[in-house]
């Protein structure tokens, strides 16, 4: 459905639990809505020159994605999230000024560095969750059982 100015797609859509391959670029969608998470089979998708500010956290559970291509959207940040789909090759992120994570310089090396770069930052912000909970949990028991 590529360039045919839509602003939303209807909930149905998100039925297509067989769709594996999704061309909606050129529209004007501000938001993909949660229901996308649903695409379970989706391998290629692409949202490119549409109107995005933010993708929805329910893409990690597309886990066959293999490419995503975003270029020319205002997106800010891309979810490190991202960084958890286990086939995901290829972020084309290009011609996006407003996005600040990951840094330019990471768009600028590549679609398959910025994969790289997402599970780098998924995995230290997933050590850092670890860490602060580890932490909670012994001040928790040095309050219960103070030595």
């Amino acid at each position: 459905m590529p360039s045919t100015n839509l602003r939303e797609l209807p909930d149905e859509f998100w039925e297509l639990s067989h769709l594996e391959i999704l061309g909606l670029h050129g529209n004007r969608l501000t938001t993909l809505p949660a229901g996308i998470g649903r695409l379970s089979n989706l391998q290629d998708l692409d949202v490119s020159y549409n109107e995005l500010t933010a993708l929805p956290p329910t893409m990690k559970y597309l886990h066959n994605l293999r490419e995503l291509v975003l270029d020319g959207n205002n997106l800010v940040a891309l979810p490190t999230d991202l960084g958890t789909l286990p086939h995901l090759e290829v972020i084309a992120a290009d011609n996006m000024p407003s996005l600040r994570f990951p840094p330019p310089e990471i768009i600028e090396e590549g679609h398959t560095a910025v994969v790289t770069y997402l599970r780098e930052q998924h995995g230290e912000d997933t050590r850092h969750h670890a860490e602060c909970c580890v932490k909670t949990q012994l001040g928790n028991l040095n309050k219960k059982y103070p030595g």
